[in-house]
């Protein structure tokens, strides 16, 4: 016959550092338990049902503006120097690009391609005033018509919105190798603190965009709250089924 459930808790002294909000955040989750305990106690027999594991990473985010270093298809920065670097940026959800380049390699070419982060939703489609096309793809793929006798292209006449989270981490994305063997379905940055400076930025649960990769490893594609080029150390606390 079936034993009772076996619910675990989780013991705030068992995330030694965590901050004080912690123990609000385990309260819920520890009731959570003992209600499955009771519902199922009558023949459902479980070892352990709730899993967690901490871990501590430093990550980067990158600047707001990025110039562009490597053109491809022949593409280059216009001469003038006077003018600005070429490159794109993000202020808040809009992208946008800025500087002079002269002409590339075939009719229509890719001088670079925008990184996740500043992609629009859907294809864009803007004019030079010359009456050249520039278009930006979901890919994030910058495609030029190539103007006639090597002219310059104007890349600040385009901007755009997207909904993709910002900063990004660097690398993107980050795996990291967790004790878990179940699923991994979440995780909670415990804390946020930038190198090189005493201020902890998390004073409350701050959501981490993670997916589980198999084998105990975590993908961290994206963590909330943070700002363009700093460094910080995050621990995650990483959650299973």
């Amino acid at each position: 016959m079936a034993g009772k459930v076996k619910t675990k808790s989780i013991l705030k002294e068992q995330l030694p550092g965590s901050p004080e909000w912690v123990e609000q955040l385990l309260t819920p989750l520890n009731t959570t338990l003992s209600d499955l305990g009771t519902s199922f106690g009558g023949g459902l027999s479980l070892v352990e049902n709730f899993a967690a594991d901490i871990r501590e990473i430093a990550i980067t985010t990158p600047p707001s503006f990025v110039t562009v270093s490597g053109f491809g298809a022949s593409w280059a920065r216009h001469s003038n120097l006077n003018f600005g670097p070429p490159g794109y940026g993000r202020t808040g959800n809009t992208c946008f690009l800025q500087g002079l380049i002269t002409a590339g390699a075939g009719a229509y070419s890719v001088p670079f391609t925008l990184p996740l982060g500043y992609r629009p939703a859907a294809y864009r489609l803007f004019w030079d005033p010359t009456g050249l096309d520039v278009e930006i793809g979901s890919d994030g793929s910058v495609r030029i018509q190539t103007p006639a006798g090597g002219n310059l292209v104007r890349l600040d006449i385009c901007r755009w919105q997207t909904n993709e989270p910002f900063p990004l981490i660097s690398p993107y994305p980050i795996q990291i190798k967790t004790k878990l063997t179940a699923r991994i379905t979440g995780a909670v940055v415990l804390s946020v603190k930038e190198v090189n400076s005493a201020a902890t930025l998390a004073n409350g649960p701050v959501w981490a965009d993670v997916q589980d990769v198999g084998g105990g490893m975590a993908q961290l594609n994206y963590v909330h709250g943070l700002r363009p080029s700093t460094t910080y150390k995050l621990r995650l606390l990483f959650l299973t089924e």
